[in-house]
């Protein structure tokens, strides 16, 4: 069985985990040195497997990007194929791999979900799920065209759902590597789901000029770390969370910290030179706790940043102050089943009796089951002595629990809740 830890290496290659689906779709197995170059993937009616092609959604560095359907039921599906060049490089057709057996090892609710890995007519693919609410980039340059700033809660929002992602990734030992608000898509709710893992490491042997200075693997300049410039082999997780630091300072800016930085050696020499000018300078609506959050994540040595993801989230939780009244929105399966504004001194008692402040459907579920309050100190979420107990975050709440942004609420085993305030 494979480890928990995934690493990248060409020595030991990860075995699909179980549930992941590989195909060769070829009659015969086909060598990398025999891609039908002729082959055109984007011809709607093309299919892999049960997923049929239904048009083209772009093209990039390591291949095209498909809009697809499944066959078995209409579902709308994005297809991944690498380029026929690069299907000729046995160690970019091995990376390509690994990166569809990573994501789908992780399977996080914020990072996108691969359904499918194969290969067709010696050009390796992948199916993923496909999200129409643009990235966060898209976000950021409408912000800039009406010149009305993200709102900080949604920007705090954004990058919590973000460092949740990675919290998951690192934690299966998965480096990201090129974290930026293009790689940050959008469902049609607001939710992020994190893209694009392996493209870094990918590009480091395919010789692409664009993505290498003095044989160095690069990503995507303006957001990567100081050290990823002079070795990026040593880059680990607190280099992400660097690149994750320059997107959230944009979000807020609508800048990244040093927009001069128009080519590596530039920007190398601008990050050296000292910290980008703080956040409330460009932007003095930003609370203190917020804009000290992003200079940590921008630290130039590594050591001086975050250890984790994990304990960014935290910081992030404790660094923005809720509003008083809160508006808080309550979802169950996807629809809304509260919405108001929680006071200091209220509370918010969710339960199956017809008199509880949201009376909720559900096996498990207690008359009053658990309830919501709001202190100077945030949201807490209390137990009220269920049968089934109240879970946050997936660990039992058994005294009152701070609540983060989107947190999922769990009453009982069958009840599940996603919280969203602000």
């Amino acid at each position: 069985m494979p480890s928990e830890d995934f690493e990248f290496d060409f020595e030991t290659p990860p075995e699909e985990p179980r549930g992941f689906t590989f195909l060769d779709l070829d009659a015969e197995p086909t060598p990398a040195t025999k891609v039908d170059d002729r082959w055109d993937p984007s011809t709607p009616g093309t299919r892999f497997a049960d997923y049929e092609v239904t048009g083209r959604l772009g093209q990039g560095a390591m291949g095209l990007v498909l809009e697809g359907r499944d066959t078995r039921n209409g579902r709308p599906v994005a297809i991944k194929v690498l380029h026929a060049r690069l299907g000729r490089i046995p160690k970019a057709v091995e990376r390509f791999r690994r990166e569809a057996v990573a994501v789908w090892k992780v399977r996080h609710e914020h990072i996108i979900e691969v359904f499918l890995y194969g290969i067709l007519r010696g050009r390796p693919f992948m199916v993923l799920e496909l999200l129409r609410g643009g990235s966060v980039m898209d976000l950021i340059e409408r912000s800039r065209r009406e010149r009305r700033p993200v709102p900080v809660a949604r920007a705090v929002d954004l990058i919590d759902m973000t460092l949740a992602a990675l919290e998951a990734a690192h934690g299966k030992g998965l480096l990201h590597r090129d974290i930026k608000p293009d790689n940050l898509l959008l469902d049609r709710s607001g939710r992020v789901k994190l893209a694009d893992f392996g493209l870094v490491k990918l590009r480091e042997q395919t010789g692409d000029a664009s993505m290498t200075v003095t044989g160095t693997s690069m990503g995507t300049p303006l957001y990567m770390p100081p050290e990823q410039f002079a070795d990026a082999k040593s880059v680990d997780a607190r280099g992400d969370l660097y690149s994750l630091g320059v997107t959230f300072y944009e979000l807020l800016t609508g800048l990244p910290p040093f927009p001069e930085g128009k080519t590596p050696a530039v920007l190398q020499a601008l990050q050296a030179s000292g910290p980008a000018p703080p956040v409330r300078r460009r932007r003095p609506d930003v609370p203190k706790g917020v804009e000290a959050v992003v200079a940590k994540l921008l630290e130039y040595d590594p050591a001086r940043r975050y250890a984790s993801a994990g304990e960014a989230r935290h910081a992030l939780a404790g660094a923005c102050p809720l509003p008083d009244p809160l508006p808080v929105r309550i979802f169950q399966d996807g629809r809304e089943v509260y919405r108001g504004r929680l006071a200091r001194g209220q509370q918010l008692v969710l339960g199956r009796a017809s008199d509880a402040g949201v009376c909720l459907e559900g096996r498990g579920l207690s008359r009053f089951h658990a309830k919501l309050s709001l202190s100077p100190e945030g949201l807490f979420v209390t137990d009220l002595d269920s049968t089934n107990g109240t879970f946050l975050a997936g660990r039992r709440v058994r005294r009152p629990a701070r609540v983060r942004l989107r947190d999922r609420l769990r009453l009982g085993k069958h009840v599940g809740l996603e919280l969203r305030l602000g």
